[in-house]
Order: C-alpha cells, then sequence, then structure tokens
C-alpha cells in the first residue's frame, strides 16, 4: 500500500474552499495510533451515518486504547479493526477482528447500522462492545464477509462467502507437467489464490449492494469462475480474476446476483486481461456500473449478458475503454486506441456516484482517455472525474489533471464534487464541470464519505496513526424519504406545488440547492 502523509493544518485550510455557515456544528479532527510499523497500517475506509457519526476502519497490530478502553493485541498479529466517533469527534466505542482479517469497505444506512466487508483467513475473533465474541474461519483462503453492527457496536449478522475450485474444470485431459507446468489451473493475475473481495458497499431502500472480486466459484451467487484456455490448449485452463455484484436484504440472510463482468475468449501472454475496475450506483432498484477493462467482456445479468471487445494487438498493446452498462439495457462503451503502455500504468475508476441522472466517476488513467474527444496520449499516469448522462448515454464533462497524479478518493453532491488526488483536493461545479478550485498539494486521504452534504469524512494515512477529518460541508445532497403524502414531515414541506427541506432554518430543494 502506497503510505501517503496529511498535512492537517494545510488539509483544513484546503477545505476552507466549502461555504461555511455558523449554523452547522462539526469540522473536527481526531487521531489514532492502531500500529507500531506504518508499513502495517491498511484497510483504511470511512463511513458517515445519518446524525453524523463516524466509522473508521483500520489494520492494528498492537494494543491501543480507544474511548477509554483497551484493544487487546498481545501476539502482535496484524488484524483489523472498526472504530466510532459521534458527530462532535469524540471516541465512542471500538470493535475489533483478531487474526488475518482485513476490512476492504463499509457503508451505514440512516439509521447508523454498520455494514462492513472484507477478508478474513483461518481463525478470526469478532469482539463486539459488550465483550461478546463470534468466531469465524476461512480454513486458510481468503474468504470474504459481510457483518452488519448496530450503532452500539453490537453484531447483528455475518455473512461468509466461500469460493471454491470447479471440479470439473479441475478433470481436464492431458498432463500439464509433462509440458514444464506446475497446475492444471492458475492465475495469470499472479498467482493469487482464490478469494472472495469486497470492493465498495451501499445500502438502498433497505437492501445491501455489494461489490467484489473473485476467483473460483461462487456457488450461492451462481457465479463461476473465469475459465479459460490457455493459448487454445484445452489441457491448460486458468483462472482469471472476475468481478461482481450481488445485493442482500438488511438482516444478511438471503443474497441475490445483480451483475457479474468476466474475461470470455481465449488468453495468451498477449493478453493477460480482466475487469480492472468496477463501481456502482443503485437508483430505484436498477443497478447502473461502470467499468474498465480490456480484452474480450461479458456483463451477465438477469436481463441477459452483453458482450464487448476491447481490442489487443500482436505485441500484446491494449485499448483500455470504459463500459457504462444499465441492467436490461445496451451498454455504453467508450473505446480508446491501442498504444504501449508502461508495466506500472494504470486504468482504474476509483469511485462512482449517481446525481440526478448522471454518474459522476473518478479514477486513475494512462494513455489516450476514452472520455474526451482530445485523446492525447499522456506520459504518465494522471487523475480524471467526469460526467456520464443516464439519458443520453454520453458525457456531459470530463476533465484530466494536466500533471502526473493518481485519484484517490471523491465526494460528489448536487451542487458540488470534491475529488482528492495525490496533488490535492479539487472542486468542480457538478453540473458543468468548471473547475471552482485547484489542488494545493495537501490533501492525500485513503478514502471519503459523506452523508447529505452537511459534511464529508475522509481518513489518511499518518505513518502509524490514522487521521480522520470532519470539515463543514455547505449543502444537503441526498434528500431522501420524502413523504408526498404529507404537508408537513420531519422539517419537510410544500411549497408552491414544490416539495423542499428546512434544516436550520435554511431552506433547500429536492436537489440539494439552497433555496434563496
Amino acid at each position: 500500500m502506497k503510505k501517503l502523509l496529511l498535512s492537517l493544518v494545510a488539509f483544513v485550510a484546503t477545505m476552507g474552499a466549502f461555504a461555511q455557515d455558523e449554523k452547522y456544528t462539526g469540522d473536527w479532527n481526531s487521531t489514532f495510533t492502531p500500529v507500531s510499523n506504518a508499513e502495517e497500517l491498511d484497510g483504511l475506509h470511512v463511513a458517515q451515518a445519518g446524525d453524523g457519526s463516524v466509522y473508521v476502519s483500520s489494520t492494528y497490530d498492537q494494543t491501543f486504547t480507544f474511548a477509554g478502553k483497551s484493544v487487546k493485541n498481545d501476539d502482535a498479529m496484524t488484524s483489523a479493526v472498526i472504530v466510532k466517533y459521534n458527530d462532535k469527534g469524540e471516541e465512542q466505542w471500538a470493535v475489533s477482528l483478531y487474526g488475518k482479517a482485513l476490512v476492504t469497505a463499509m457503508e451505514t444506512d440512516r439509521n447508523g447500522v454498520l455494514y462492513a466487508g472484507g477478508l478474513i483467513e483461518d481463525e478470526v475473533i469478532c469482539t463486539a462492545v459488550d465483550g461478546s465474541t463470534t468466531t469465524f474461519n476461512g480454513n486458510g483462503q481468503r474468504t470474504g464477509f459481510l457483518l452488519k453492527f448496530s450503532a452500539a457496536g453490537q453484531l447483528l449478522a455475518s455473512k461468509i462467502f466461500t469460493p471454491t475450485v470447479n471440479a470439473e474444470v479441475y478433470a481436464v485431459e492431458g498432463d500439464p507437467y509433462e509440458m514444464g507446468f506446475d497446475m492444471p489451473i492458475y492465475d495469470l493475475s499472479g498467482n493469487d489464490p482464490m478469494d472472495f473481495r469486497p470492493t465498495s458497499i451501499k445500502v438502498v431502500d433497505g437492501r445491501v449492494y455489494v461489490a467484489v472480486t473473485y476467483m473460483g466459484d461462487v456457488e450461492e451467487l451462481g457465479w463461476k469462475g473465469a475459465y479459460l484456455n490457455y493459448y487454445g490448449m484445452d489441457f491448460m485452463i486458468t483462472d482469471v480474476r472476475s468481478r461482481g455484484i450481488f445485493s442482500m436484504d438488511a438482516d444478511l440472510v438471503s443474497s441475490k446476483s445483480e451483475m457479474c463482468v468476466q474475461q470470455t475468449g481465449i488468453v495468451s501472454m498477449m493478453s493477460q486481461a480482466s475487469p480492472r475496475s468496477l463501481v456502482f450506483a443503485v437508483k430505484g432498484g436498477k443497478v447502473f456500473v461502470a467499468i474498465t477493462g480490456s480484452g474480450e467482456l461479458t456483463a451477465t445479468s438477469a436481463s441477459g449478458s452483453n458482450d464487448i471487445v476491447f481490442n489487443v494487438d500482436d505485441d500484446g498493446n491494449e485499448e483500455f475503454g470504459i463500459m457504462l452498462l444499465q441492467d436490461g439495457s445496451e451498454p455504453f462503451v467508450f473505446h480508446t486506441a491501442i498504444a504501449e503502455a508502461p508495466l506500472g500504468a494504470s486504468h482504474s475508476i476509483q469511485t462512482a456516484d449517481l446525481v440526478n441522472n448522471n454518474i459522476i466517476i473518478s479514477g486513475t488513467f494512462h494513455g489516450d482517455f476514452p472520455l474526451t474527444a482530445d485523446t492525447e496520449v499522456a506520459n504518465y499516469d494522471y487523475a480524471y472525474v467526469a460526467s456520464i448522462s443516464l439519458d443520453k448515454g454520453a458525457i456531459d464533462w470530463a476533465y484530466q489533471s494536466p500533471s502526473e497524479s493518481s485519484s484517490l478518493c471523491m465526494v460528489a453532491t448536487g451542487e458540488e464534487t470534491h475529488a482528492i488526488t495525490s496533488l490535492g483536493m479539487m472542486t468542480f461545479d457538478t453540473a458543468t464541470g468548471t473547475v471552482k478550485s485547484e489542488p494545493d498539494g495537501s490533501t492525500v486521504a485513503e478514502d471519503a464519505d459523506s452523508f447529505n452534504d452537511l459534511y464529508a469524512v475522509f481518513v489518511a494515512p499518518a505513518e502509524t496513526s490514522v487521521q480522520v477529518v470532519a470539515p463543514k460541508m455547505n449543502i444537503p445532497l441526498a434528500i431522501k424519504d420524502i413523504n408526498t403524502t404529507s404537508q408537513k414531515a420531519n422539517g419537510k414541506y410544500f411549497q408552491n406545488g414544490q416539495v423542499f427541506i428546512l434544516k436550520n432554518g435554511v431552506k433547500y430543494n429536492m436537489a440539494g440547492q439552497r433555496i434563496k
């Protein structure tokens, strides 16, 4: 994991670009030190509840104190911990996952119920706030988990996903050992073991949606591994990493596949391709997905499948395109020219937010950028932000960093989009893409989250410590659950046929814009 330092004073100064409203409280920062070695600091994620409380995940390899209680780690084993702050930044509680565990994604519902996903290997002991323990076992492989915690830090539900080897694929004819190969199935992307890794979680209308990467078969979701011919040799089968999205009920009992994206066709050393990144948004029970990838890809959902080819030439140079998928609809595909790129080049989408009927995405690219007409080849990786209209399947606006950079996280609001890159934080007008503030080099965060635009929370590593910053925002974005049958409910009103919300004496419309 790349280690970045957070200049806290400069960071808060950067956040001064936000319009401050003294009626709002907040604007706090906090630090805790869970590791003794900076190289062990990993799994930094943040989620924020509707009451402004904040959950932060991290690894820990030493005993440390949080909210006046000791989080034990007598064996110096790198494990996982989740801590909670209230809306004033005061420490509330910590729950631990002691053992080989890593939190890879978190999200809350409106009531502060926390959903955390990640990986475990071997035995992991979850200790809740009341001291009760629950043991999970990964049986020596990277097993995926989803955990549900109450706002008080009690474990309410859990779900384990264990990928399995496909016996029919292993029962291929031929002797790979005679050809000098070690085994009939392996992973071209680096010989990683099978795993099931949640990458993002969203809680929408009472359902929990989870994006994952995986290898092997996931029987419960009806997913098969991407078992492909290597150079067309039937006895040599590769398992290429796939990506998928599934949903569960709020109690993590029943699961449903939403979409699976895999490489298809024959694989060679000239096309070590797989879906490289996947982000999604949900609206009205419909899943919207944006992916980057190369080679031949197939996206499968309950509505059918879509095939797309991103070209690869005989020398292994690849086209890195972007595909936007709407469940049940033809995909929007944005192509690039084939170009040689260094091994370290990045092509990814980091974050996606759904604002009105546009998907706002941020990520990192190298070479031709598929989302603008000017496809200048860059000599370095650069961060980008773009707004794609779901109505038109076209780009409303797109921004490319003019300097070498990488995308770290993004918060998109009804009025402004705040993107943090390795150069610092930038602010855009969400509707037009106009740059409202340039990066100043002070902000380097691992993850970010927001609730209703009143606050944003950023988490970043600082040597062996975790920095949590909660600056004030200027407008609410997500005005959810409006009761349109009532003239007045929970601060929501009608005026001149329009629904608006009243917060601290200030009116906002349904787009989250302040009513003048």
